[in-house]
C-alpha cells in the first residue's frame, strides 16, 4: 500500500478543484467509507482552511495513522496530500522525516504541474477537475516518491540514517525559489498585457481620425460628382444646342411653307 493515498491540486484564489488522485490499494484496505472520508472529507477541508494570500507548507494531523500536508502557491496552486503513517515505507521515521518527504512531494507536484499549464490556464478553468487527465502523471510522481521512501526505509538503520530537518529546509528553500521565479514571470506577463492595452488604445485614437478623414473624402467625393455631372450637361448643351435649334427652325419653315 502507497504511502501517499490522495493528492488534491486546487487553483489557491477560490480553491477550485484541478486534478484529484486516490491510491486505489488505499481504498480496498480501508473500505470505501474510511477511505471516503480520509481522501475526500478530509482532503477538501484541509484544502479550503490553507491560507489564501500565505505561501508556504502548511501540516494538519487529523487521525492516528493519516497526517495532511498542504503547499500553497498564490494566486495559483494549492497542492495537498494525505500521507499514511503506518505504511511499512514509514516504519521508524519520525514525523519531520515524513514531513520532508511530503514537502519534496508537494514542491515536485506543484512544479511539474505549472510546466504542464500555464497560469493563465489555471486561471481560466471553469469546470470541476478540469485538468483531471493529468492524473497519470499525478500516479507516476506518487509511485516515484514512495519507491524514494521505500528505499530509506529498507537502507541499513533505516530512517534513523535518513536526513530529517535538513530536507524540510531545502524543500522550502526550492519551493521559495519557484513562487519568486513565477512572480516574476507573472509581472512579465501583467507588464506585457498593460502594453498591447496602451497600444491598442492608441490605435483606436487613430482609427476615429481616420473615420472622419474618410466621412470628409466621401462628402467631398459627392460634391465632385455632382460637380462633374453638372459640367457635362452644359457641354452637352453647348455643343448640340445651337444645331438642334436651327434644324427645328428649318423643318417648322419647310413645314408652314408646304402646308401653304
Amino acid at each position: 500500500m502507497s504511502c501517499f493515498v490522495s493528492i488534491i491540486v486546487a487553483r489557491a484564489r477560490d480553491r477550485h478543484r484541478l486534478c484529484s488522485f486516490v491510491d486505489a490499494s488505499f481504498q480496498q484496505t480501508k473500505g470505501h467509507n474510511q477511505s471516503q472520508m480520509i481522501c475526500s472529507e478530509q482532503m477538501n477541508r484541509v484544502v479550503d482552511r490553507c491560507p489564501n494570500d500565505v505561501a508556504g507548507f502548511r501540516a494538519y494531523d487529523y487521525t492516528r495513522d493519516t497526517c495532511y500536508y498542504v503547499l500553497c502557491r498564490p494566486p495559483t496552486l494549492v497542492v495537498a496530500v494525505a500521507v499514511n503513517k503506518t505504511a511499512n515505507c514509514f516504519s521508524g521515521a519520525t514525523a519531520n522525516q515524513i514531513l520532508s518527504c511530503a514537502c519534496a512531494l508537494l514542491t515536485d507536484l506543484e512544479a511539474e504541474f505549472s510546466r504542464a499549464f500555464s497560469a493563465d490556464v489555471i486561471m481560466a478553468a471553469t469546470k470541476p477537475f478540469q485538468m483531471i487527465s493529468y492524473e497519470t502523471q499525478v500516479a507516476k510522481l506518487l509511485q516515484r516518491h514512495t519507491i524514494s521512501a521505500m528505499t530509506k526505509a529498507n537502507k541499513p538503520g533505516g530512517w534513523a540514517s535518513a536526513p530529517g530537518a535538513a530536507s524540510v529546509a531545502n524543500a522550502s528553500t526550492a519551493g521559495a525559489n519557484s513562487y519568486d521565479t513565477l512572480k516574476k514571470e507573472l509581472n512579465e506577463v501583467q507588464n506585457v498585457i498593460r502594453s498591447n492595452l496602451e497600444d491598442i488604445l492608441s490605435r483606436g485614437e487613430r482609427l476615429d481620425v481616420l473615420k472622419d478623414q474618410s466621412s470628409d473624402l466621401r462628402e467631398s467625393s459627392k460634391k465632385y460628382y455632382g460637380k462633374a455631372v453638372h459640367m457635362n450637361r452644359m457641354r452637352w448643351i453647348k455643343t448640340y444646342g445651337p444645331p438642334a435649334v436651327v434644324a427645328v427652325m428649318i423643318l417648322s419653315w419647310f413645314s408652314w411653307f408646304y402646308l401653304l
